[in-house]
């Protein structure tokens, strides 16, 4: 790097700075190419830090300053995205993005799971039960609340037991899918659920003419398609299976035709929901005939938001089972799931 006393500037570098000096729309800027052009004028640093400027600056800022234009031009003085913001989360390995999912989490579960006698959260509670929220204030836990677009909202005349085994089942599943991630190919992991889909089309949103009503959904009968299916979690790959409906013995050989796509796995860990047809005896009894390599586990009760397939059910059903044309070609419909 030239030595800050004997910068020398080009014609244009120097009609640059007095430009960006002059008009630019950060102050920021501004400061900076006019402590640089001082400099280049044959000022000291020293001189500059300390009387060039509405306020001194430090020695090395300076100097970076320099640096960074002589390296990058005007591009070495933004500002680099995040600089200056207070974080709303624990920097201790969380992203953003981790920190608030689990906060989420945290506030659809029950207090009582987390030692609280209350039945719902507030912000002291939070603040006991999130242990990098210990140290901070209740207005700062509000904030990074606000940040996190959680808000306290009145709630719904419908309750639900929690799950006493919530962090136990979890912990499990967690297990397994780090087991996978290890040996891919070799163990494998998937979420497994089902869902209804009825050949009547859902009423959806639709382009019309500003001032005529929406388009009609097509009348059909009251007739509904099973699906099941699983989620690899490596992959993203689905498997899905449609019948008219999924008794046990239908469960068997979904998951029976399961663990034939999987020819080379040692393991297949299937996490899925508490419905009592995928615990039956029959499907366990003919699961450990055939020694199966199937292992299921149960996903913590009334919790939606741990299965992701779920998201793969609502983007069926939001761009698939809204307004769709079949109207009573039943066997059309049918055949168009199962592309």
């Amino acid at each position: 790097m030239t030595a800050p006393s004997a910068l020398i500037l080009t014609h244009e570098q120097t009609e640059e700075l007095e430009r960006v000096r002059d008009t630019h729309e950060k102050p920021h800027v501004r400061v900076k190419a006019a402590a640089f052009l001082k400099v280049a004028q044959g000022h000291s640093i020293e001189e500059v830090r300390l009387h060039g400027r509405l306020k001194p600056v430090g020695w090395e800022p300076l100097k970076d300053w320099i640096k960074r234009y002589q390296q990058f031009g005007l591009d070495g003085w933004k500002v680099q995205a995040g600089r200056g913001r207070k974080p709303a989360f624990s920097r201790r390995g969380k992203s953003g993005e981790q920190a608030q999912s689990e906060r989420e989490e945290l506030l659809h579960r029950d207090p009582h799971l987390a030692g609280l006698d209350r039945s719902c959260w507030w912000l002291a509670g939070l603040r006991q039960a999130v242990a990098w929220m210990a140290r901070l204030s209740l207005p700062g836990i509000w904030k990074i609340l606000q940040r996190f677009d959680l808000v306290l909202k009145r709630g719904r005349a419908y309750v639900h037991s929690p799950d006493t085994l919530y962090d136990e089942k979890m912990h499990k599943i967690e297990r397994a899918r780090k087991e996978a991630k290890e040996a891919p190919g070799r163990i494998v992991f998937l979420y497994e659920d089902e869902h209804t889909a009825n050949v009547r089309p859902l009423v959806g949103r639709t382009y019309s003419k500003q001032g005529e009503t929406g388009e009609k959904a097509t009348g059909g009968p009251s007739q509904i398609v099973r699906l099941a299916g699983v989620l690899a979690v490596a992959t993203g790959q689905v498997l899905a299976r449609r019948r008219q409906m999924f008794n046990v013995k239908e469960r068997y050989r979904f998951f029976y035709s399961v663990e034939q796509h999987y020819p080379d796995a040692e393991i297949i860990s299937v996490a899925l929901d508490n419905w009592p047809v995928h615990f039956h005896g029959y499907v366990k009894d003919n699961s450990a005939r055939i020694k199966s390599k199937i292992r299921f586990l149960p996903l913590p009760t009334y919790a939606l938001w741990t299965n992701p397939i779920e998201k793969f059910w609502f983007k069926l059903n939001r761009e698939c089972m809204k307004q769709h044309r079949f109207g009573l070609r039943y066997q059309d419909f049918c055949d168009a799931l199962d592309l």
